[in-house]
């Protein structure tokens, strides 16, 4: 097993449920959309055959000065916007799972 970046030509995906179905969805027919259009970057826990058992995700963004609080606002300086970075928990096939919610942690 190993976490590679997500390639849709590299890696199985058919098979993957994790028992969420938008998120199966997700996987299995937006995300390649996504990272193709930078607007998410994409890590797939694979076996040898190349089948994915598990994901995540990381998405940048950012949010105006002017929308935090000032007493939150003054610890950023000169910023005029503070960046945020998203991180999606991982969502794991099946067996693979801690309990039900789909995280391995």
């Amino acid at each position: 097993m190993e976490i590679v970046p997500f390639s849709r030509s590299a890696h199985a995906r058919k098979a993957f449920s994790c028992g969420n179905p938008e998120l199966d969805n997700y996987l299995k027919k937006v995300v390649s959309q996504d990272v193709k259009k930078k607007l998410t970057v994409c890590f797939v826990l694979v076996d040898e055959n190349s089948t994915v058992k598990g994901f995540y995700t990381l998405a940048s963004a950012s949010i105006p000065n002017s929308m935090i609080p000032t007493t939150y606002a003054k610890k950023f300086g000169v910023y005029a916007e503070l960046p945020l970075h998203c991180w999606g928990d991982w969502q794991l096939i099946g067996h693979w799972q801690a309990g039900d919610s789909g995280n391995c942690c």
